[in-house]
């Protein structure tokens, strides 16, 4: 786990806060539906229908289950940062 220069705690201690972090909003999306963070974006659990698929490995079709989903809608903040950032070259 990298940690910014910044901060004041060690990787471990870090973790904890991510992972009680990811905790946190998992139990708001399971009661509220939706979590937003200005600058940053929203989190939203958005329900998918039940549909027809494919095996991929034997190409029979298949019955895909309705289920329910957490999608990321990035906020300006977000999408601004990292517009500014240059393009990496693709190393082949």
């Amino acid at each position: 786990l990298a940690t910014h220069p910044n901060m004041q705690m060690t990787p471990g201690e870090a973790l904890v806060c991510i992972n009680s972090f990811f905790e946190t909003l998992q139990d708001s999306l399971a009661e509220f539906g939706s979590v937003q963070f200005s600058g940053h974006g929203t989190y939203r659990v958005s329900e998918r229908a039940a549909r027809e698929g494919k095996n991929m490995r034997t190409g029979d079709p298949m019955k895909i289950k309705a289920c329910r989903v957490v999608t990321f809608k990035s906020g300006r903040g977000m999408k601004d940062r990292i517009n500014d950032i240059p393009k990496k070259k693709k190393v082949r």
